[in-house]
């Protein structure tokens, strides 16, 4: 009984909470381009620059290609 439950379950809740995040992940990114939080600007030591907004734009879609 508890292991139909189970399985059935996941096929429900897995779909909503990979939409969640897609969810969270875009309109995150849209809240993080008009800031520099969560960013890394040149000139450093290392010569490396890293947006997040960026970064979570470019995660959705291969996130929602790699979903199933």
């Amino acid at each position: 009984m508890f292991g139909l439950l189970r399985y059935n379950a996941f096929t429900v809740c897995y779909p909503i909470g990979a939409s969640c995040d897609l969810l969270v992940g875009f309109y995150g990114a849209k809240y993080l381009s008009g800031t520099d939080d969560y960013s890394i600007r040149m000139p450093n030591a290392f010569n490396f620059a890293f947006d997040m907004s960026y970064f979570l734009y470019a995660l959705v879609p291969v996130y929602g290609a790699t979903f199933p």
